[in-house]
């Protein structure tokens, strides 16, 4: 069961990154969320590209719920938590000028 779960979890990786590719950024956000409800060791992966898929689609506050969540549950390693903090810091900027903009 463990093995199907992860085969599952790859399998939606690599749909999302098709998606992805494609410019097809909901659907690819669709399985990057599979993804990382599955767990295991892809939850990292799947999350950072959940991200990803979100700030591409203009969703700023989710992307960085997402990395909150992955940060706050110490889903990260010490490289990915310094990741995660320098992508919020990014949404955040992009956010606020988005704001600012006429």
């Amino acid at each position: 069961k463990q093995v199907k779960a992860i085969d599952d979890a790859d399998e939606h990786i690599h749909n999302g990154n098709s998606f992805y590719r494609q410019s097809q950024f909901d659907k690819a956000a669709d399985e990057y969320k599979k993804a990382y409800q599955i767990g295991g060791g892809f939850r990292a992966v799947s999350g950072f590209k959940l991200a990803m898929a979100y700030e591409k689609l203009g969703h700023y506050d989710e992307a960085i719920a997402q990395l909150d969540t992955m940060i706050e549950k110490h889903q990260l390693s010490e490289m990915g938590t310094q990741d995660a903090k320098e992508m919020i810091s990014r949404l955040l900027a992009t956010k606020a000028a988005q704001q600012t903009a006429p």
